[in-house]
């Protein structure tokens, strides 16, 4: 409804084309690939939310670190929904993937990274997984991740945990992206 109205009322034209940007291609580390195929016991279901709070009436499980355990049998991650999660604490992020396709983690990678991540694992599955990590400041051009994270916090930055804990890699690259591109548009709208 919207872009008949921008067409009829401002004679916008736009098309759709897929440019090279500087990104990430997610590929699988040398010593292969540590996920783990989804738990799930039930196909996919889009319909399916996690709670934020866990049931009124039951505790959330967590680790020793106060985050949501991602594991069966906590409330917050019902069974067979498809959850991407982060949740930060005392400055580190725990990101939690549940029942998902490797376009849809590199998608999630990418939100992470601040550039868009391309899949080149070759992996067809679908999986669980967290993922714990300090963040670094984005910055505005993808770069080799060999800057590093707070030498006195323990955990890795995103790049390395990619890395150790699920054994892939982020390497700097050329992603296609699809771009709305406008053709034309009237600065005064038409009148009503």
């Amino acid at each position: 409804m919207l872009q008949h109205l921008l067409v009829e009322r401002f004679n916008l034209a736009v098309h759709r084309e897929t440019k090279e940007v500087s990104g990430y291609l997610l590929q699988v580390a040398r010593n292969g690939p540590k996920l783990r195929e989804s738990s799930a016991r039930e196909a996919p279901r889009a319909n399916v939310q996690a709670r934020a709070d866990g049931p009124s009436n039951e505790l959330m499980i967590t680790d020793a670190n106060s985050f949501p355990a991602p594991r069966p049998g906590n409330p917050i991650y019902p069974p067979g929904a498809t959850i991407e999660a982060t949740i930060t604490v005392n400055g580190r992020n725990r990101a939690t993937v549940l029942n998902e396709r490797m376009p849809q983690i590199a998608y999630f990678l990418g939100l992470h990274a601040g550039a868009p991540v391309k899949d080149q694992t070759g992996l067809n599955g679908v999986y669980d997984f967290h993922l714990e990590y300090v963040p670094r400041p984005q910055s505005p051009v993808p770069t080799a991740p060999d800057a590093p994270a707070n030498a006195s916090d323990p955990a890795p930055d995103l790049f390395d945990a990619v890395q150790s804990q699920l054994g892939l890699k982020l390497v700097p690259g050329k992603v296609p992206v699809e771009m709305l591109v406008i053709d034309r548009a009237e600065r005064t709208p038409t009148p009503d």
